[in-house]
């Protein structure tokens, strides 16, 4: 299946083909690569080269900057507004 280098739209919530369901919550000011955030366990990430696939999940190359959220509150907000989303 081949995938189609994206732009994450902010505030969009993606599944991850290898498992996992992300928030693009921003991009990194150098770089311009998407700030990622699984909606589950707060684990945030900078996505490099993210591609979409026809079912509509996505995937990248590569990470870096991986780190939890420590603020259970902000974890709440991402759940709920994945709740409301179509």
């Amino acid at each position: 299946m081949e995938g189609k280098i994206i732009k994450p739209v902010i505030g969009q919530i993606y599944e991850n083909s290898g498992g996992g369901t992300y928030k693009c919550i921003g991009y990194e000011s150098d770089t311009g690569e998407p700030i990622m955030e699984n909606i589950n366990s707060s684990w945030t990430l900078i996505a490099h080269d993210v591609k979409q696939y026809p079912d509509g999940k996505i995937d990248w190359g590569h990470s870096t900057g991986g780190y939890f959220k420590r603020d259970p509150y902000e974890r709440k907000s991402i759940i709920k507004k994945k709740s409301v989303s179509p």
